[in-house]
Formats: structure tokens, C-alpha cells, sequence
């Protein structure tokens, strides 16, 4: 109630994906939709399947909400020959911690990178090839915009608002976050690597050209503010 008052008394608002915008559309005729944004660097040649292996990431918070516990989950319905296969790279600190490192106990294809940022974080980015993103509920999703920059396909929650600039099959996988779910897609890009590279430089280019890439952004704000005064 106090937030629908304030948007009614407003002369605009800016709304973080369509769902939001539609939201306060009710309340207000100025509703412009400006996701989050980030600043994107130079690109560097991408190399994908370092070791010849399929280079999974997940990075975030180590809490229920973001999905950690449903990966693990998928990971270890693999079988050996899948294992070989593949690499899991765990970025953050969280709630799970402990959990991560009980279920890692003879796990060697699972890495738990801990909390990095700055350049070891874009390392890691550059040394993946398909971010896995399954939160149970997340308003956008800035690290799927992180792991786009860097050509990654996505593994993505049809629950993050970020979903809502990417097309299911051509920049990943839009999914429910659940384990049955997951497991089908993670097999399926075992089985066809391939797609993975395609989906990876399609989002380096999508990101470059939407209102995520932070110059577009500001672009895109001054033009509505300009409407609006």
C-alpha cells in the first residue's frame, strides 16, 4: 500500500524487467523498464572445453534460494563416464558452505573457488564455458550478465528476471529450477557439446547490444528522462 502511494505521487518510475513494469503500469503512466546493467570490457578470443572437458560455473551465494543445493543434486546423479566429461567451478560464500564441502568429499571434477572478485573472478568467467543459474527466485541476475560478457551459455531459472532477454535454445537453457530438470539439460550438453560455444558468442553479442551493457543503458535513461522533464 505505501509503495503504490508513492508510485501514484511519482512523475515516473524506473522498473527492473517487465514483470515489474507491469506492476507499477497500475499505478503509473510514466514506467519505464531499465534492467540492472554492467560494464562490459574488451573482448578477449574465448577458448571453450579447457581440458577437453565441458567447464560448468555456478557463482553466487551459497543459500538455498540460489539453486545451490539442486546442482549438487544434478552432479551427483552423474555417472563416472559423465563425470569425465565435465568440471563444476563454485564461486561465493553462504549458508551451504559446510554442506559443499561434506558433498565434495571425493568429488574431484568439483572445485570450490570460495569468495574472489576482480580479475581472478573474470579468470574464471574466461576458463568456463556454461554458467549454471537455477534460483529459485531472483528480481534479475547479475551474474548471468557477468557470465554473457564473457561468452557463456546459460543454464538459467525461468524464475530470474534476466530470462526475459534470452531465447530458450539459442542463448541456453530456460529451465524450472528443479533437479529433473537440470539433469536432463546438463546430460543433453554432454551429449552435444557443441551448442555450447554457438549459445556462448550469441550472448557476448546480445548483452553488447541491450540496455544490460551499462553505455546503452544510460543512453536509453537520459532519452526517457528527457520525455518525462
Amino acid at each position: 500500500h505505501l509503495i503504490s502511494k508513492k508510485i501514484k505521487k511519482s512523475n515516473g518510475v524506473l522498473a527492473v524487467g517487465k514483470s515489474a513494469q507491469n506492476l507499477y503500469s497500475k499505478n503509473c503512466d510514466n514506467v519505464v523498464n531499465l534492467p540492472y546493467s554492467i560494464k562490459i570490457d574488451k573482448a578477449k578470443k574465448k577458448f571453450f572445453y579447457k581440458n577437453n572437458k565441458i567447464n560448468f560455473l555456478f557463482a553466487g551465494k551459497l543459500i538455498k534460494r540460489k539453486g545451490l543445493h539442486i546442482i549438487l543434486n544434478v552432479f551427483d546423479n552423474l555417472n563416472e563416464e559423465e563425470r569425465k566429461k565435465v568440471s563444476l567451478s563454485i564461486v561465493g560464500e553462504g549458508d551451504l558452505k559446510n554442506y559443499l564441502r561434506k558433498f565434495m568429499i571425493k568429488k574431484s571434477f568439483i572445485k570450490n573457488k570460495g569468495f574472489v572478485f576482480g580479475n581472478k573472478l573474470s579468470t574464471i568467467y574466461e576458463n568456463s564455458d556454461i554458467l549454471i543459474f537455477p534460483s529459485i527466485f531472483d528480481g534479475w541476475g547479475v551474474v548471468p550478465m557477468e557470465a554473457m560478457s564473457k561468452s557463456l551459455s546459460l543454464i538459467i531459472s525461468e524464475k530470474a528476471g534476466v530470462s526475459e532477454i534470452l531465447k530458450n535454445n539459442k542463448n541456453g537453457f530456460i529451465i524450472p529450477p528443479n533437479t529433473k530438470e537440470l539433469l536432463k539439460i546438463v546430460k543433453r550438453c554432454i551429449k552435444n557439446r557443441k551448442i555450447i560455444a554457438s549459445q556462448g558468442l550469441r550472448n557476448r553479442k546480445l548483452i553488447l547490444n541491450s540496455n544490460c551493457n551499462s553505455k546503452n543503458a544510460s543512453t536509453f535513461l537520459i532519452k526517457n528522462i528527457s520525455k518525462i522533464i
